[in-house]
């Protein structure tokens, strides 16, 4: 990979960072309309410089705006997939979208990281561990799955998530 690869790949992973859950708690707080300030500021810069002729500092002004567009492609690329899968109209076009959603989850996990299987699997397993526990929960009060409502069964999810299962 080239030296401008490199720093692009650099500059995505330090985006993550700051933008993941232990990351900058200012950063995480942004959005489109908060960061507009920023990005025009950029980019008057950006045209001062070129105005000025100083082409010396012009890749350290590019560089500043590149940040700010990078930070907007950011915040906008995990959201427009999920628009995108809120408004398809036919089953097709759901199961697309959902198909683009996982694909971004998965490269988001993996910019963090995290072994998009691997975190699957804890996620079913965890799921099997509080199912269990309702199953339990539910014999040993004599009650059935059928007899429940939604909210009911939600609170004994809720049971068993608190007592860490």
């Amino acid at each position: 990979m080239s030296q401008n690869g490199e720093a692009i790949e650099e500059l995505l992973a330090i985006m993550d960072r700051l933008l993941g859950e232990d990351g900058c708690p200012w950063d995480r707080e942004q959005t489109h309309a908060s960061l507009v300030r920023y990005l025009i500021e950029e980019t008057y810069e950006v045209i001062d410089t070129i105005n000025q002729g100083n082409m010396d500092e012009l890749a350290n002004e590019l560089g500043d705006l590149l940040l700010q567009i990078v930070f907007h492609a950011a915040l906008a690329k995990f959201q427009e997939e999920v628009e995108e899968l809120v408004q398809a109209e036919n089953q097709k076009d759901k199961f697309e979208e959902t198909g683009d959603l996982f694909f971004a989850l998965v490269n988001l996990a993996r910019m963090e990281g995290i072994e998009p299987e691997q975190a699957l699997q804890a996620s079913n397993d965890k799921f099997a561990r509080r199912f269990h526990y309702i199953e339990q929960t539910l014999e040993t009060r004599g009650r059935k799955f059928e007899e429940m409502s939604l909210a009911d069964l939600d609170l004994i999810w809720d049971e068993a998530k608190a007592k860490g299962w």
